[in-house]
């Protein structure tokens, strides 16, 4: 049985579809790799207990909440599936990517490509072939070949949000493609992009090494920086303008560690960021304002909390029944 046969069994096990064989064969693996759960650190640990305990109580919104012991009984299975996983795959992140990988291919300049798409509320992680790791943000379009070719290592990130860390290869640069023709070069190092084309802008942050950032413009390609950590740019698709700007290394990809940032957002980019955190259906009934907008850093908090949170800072109505959000200029009293 290889890994990915593996995994369509480990789902069926946790969606109450595996036959009495299947379950009794998984129950008896379990038994046996309870000291499994040693591969991850404590910290790794409650990070996926955490991430399981909030998709959780996501997935059971019309019923009464759980105890809290209740939950941590209901995931025991789960955390130590997912354990099994990582020791296996050293991927913490693998019990989503089963859900998330949907995959089709392309030709381009005759390299095959594979797509990988998370949906909006997970999030995943990839081993790409030369070892380079990739951790995707949730609603992100990834595509890479199944083994590089060539004087390059080159993928594609057509939308969304990844963390690279690059495999060291002086002989094989790594490059990335991302929207608005911007291509980012490395050798071996880590960093974080941000393309989410809704909302206009691509940001590019170092974490180690160093990376060199070109814009293609016609036939020609213009260099818009070389950056070390603590460095990156943004660039605003609408008038073509690009800004270096500093950030600490604690700020740098924080939604790898479950927290949600808003910097300054609009109503339509605090639309499109619920969304893709959530993994829900957000309906505006109020058009975006530059003067009201929201600044709030979240750690596991829940819709609601978020929400709460938000109104205090801009006065808003807001209504979420099931899957779906509706967002309001606040009502004004009869």
């Amino acid at each position: 049985m290889n890994i990915k046969q593996f995994g369509i069994l480990v789902d069926r096990y946790l969606s109450g579809n595996a036959s009495a064989i299947e379950i009794h064969a998984i129950d008896q693996w379990l038994n046996k790799s309870e000291e499994s759960t040693e591969v991850l650190s404590d910290q790794e640990r409650m990070k996926l207990q955490d991430e399981l305990l909030q998709q959780i109580r996501q997935a059971m919104p019309d019923q009464a909440p759980l105890k809290q012991g209740a939950l941590i009984r209901l995931i025991k299975p789960y955390l130590r599936i997912a354990a099994m996983l990582a020791m296996l795959i050293g991927l913490t992140w693998l019990y989503q990517s089963y859900q998330a990988n949907k995959t089709v291919t392309i030709s381009n300049n005759k390299v095959t490509y594979e797509t990988y798409r998370t949906p909006k509320g997970l999030k995943a992680m990839l081993k790409l072939s030369d070892g380079s790791l990739i951790q995707l943000n949730a609603a992100t379009v990834f595509k890479y070949p199944k083994q590089f070719q060539g004087a390059t290592r080159e993928v594609i990130l057509e939308e969304g949000e990844a963390f690279f860390e690059v495999s060291p290869n002086a002989h094989k640069p790594f490059i990335v493609h991302a929207a608005h023709q911007i291509d980012t070069k490395v050798l071996g190092t880590s960093f974080n992009i941000n393309s989410y084309r809704a909302t206009g802008r691509l940001t590019i942050s170092v974490n180690t090494g160093s990376v060199q950032v070109t814009k293609a413009s016609g036939k020609s390609k213009k260099t818009m920086g070389i950056f070390i950590p603590g460095q990156g740019l943004s660039y605003h698709a609408k008038d073509e303008q690009f800004e270096y700007h500093k950030l600490d290394a604690t700020e740098l990809a924080v939604w790898k560690n479950n927290i949600l940032v808003l910097k300054d957002a609009d109503f339509n980019e605090l639309k499109q960021r619920l969304e893709n955190w959530y993994g829900i259906e957000v309906h505006l009934h109020t058009k975006a304002d530059p003067t009201v907008l929201f600044t709030g850093r979240f750690f596991n908090k829940s819709l609601n909390e978020v929400l709460h949170a938000l109104q205090r800072i801009n006065h808003f109505h807001y209504e979420l029944k099931s899957n779906k959000l509706t967002i309001e200029k606040e009502r004004k009293p009869m």
